[in-house]
Formats: C-alpha cells, structure tokens, sequence
C-alpha cells in the first residue's frame, strides 16, 4: 500500500507517519499541493491525506485537480477545521472522506473499512 501525506506541518507529518505504521505502507510526504499535484503521477497513492490549508495552493483546490486527473483517488482530507461548508466543500471535490486532526486515529479506521469492504466484493 502506498499512501502519500500532503501537510504543510513537518510535525503533523510524522505524527501521521507513526499512526499509519501498522498499515506497513510505502509513505511520501509533501509540503504543500503543487508538490503533490507533481508526485501523484508518478507515485499513484493507494491513499493521499491531504490538510485544507496549504502553501500555494489550497487542499479542497488540490483534492479538485487530483480527483479530475484520477477520479478513483482515495483522499482524505485531514485537517483541524470541522466546519459543515468545508465538509461540503471537500466532498464535493471529490474527498473519499473528512478527519479532524483531533481525531487522526480515524484514517486507519477508514483505510480498514474500505479494504474490509473490497474485500467482500471481491469474494
């Protein structure tokens, strides 16, 4: 599994990094969207985490360009706000779903639940 971190906190970074240790994933981390934007094709993340509020672009803007370059991208958007507009905003742009940073244990939650899902289509 590949999963690619986008957040403009180094810090955030590796507190995500150790959460997503169990996964045994395969781990890229950006600073801000238009390195993401770059590193997407050539890494294609199972999963992108991706903070709202970002240098030089904006993670909702990021989450719209990477799900029109790939419309089956799986992203989350990790992010300290919890504000129903931005919820919509996210979804809308095409998020898989929405975590507060307050509650950062959920992504694994998630990533399980989708693959625990797939899995029984698959059977």
């Amino acid at each position: 599994m590949k999963i690619m971190i986008v957040d403009d906190n180094k810090n955030i970074r590796e507190v995500i990094k150790s959460i997503m240790a169990p996964l045994k994933a395969e781990i890229r981390e950006c600073p801000d969207a238009p390195t993401a934007l770059e590193d997407y094709v050539s890494f294609r993340p199972d999963w992108l985490l991706m903070d709202i509020e970002l240098g030089g672009m904006d993670g909702i803007t990021a989450t719209r360009e990477i799900s029109r370059l790939d419309p089956k991208a799986k992203i989350v958007v990790v992010t300290n706000y919890d504000e129903p507009h931005l919820r919509k905003a996210a979804a809308e742009a095409g998020a898989y779903a929405f975590v507060n940073k307050e509650d950062l244990w959920q992504i694994n939650r998630i990533i399980e639940k989708h693959k625990r899902n797939h899995d029984k289509k698959s059977s």
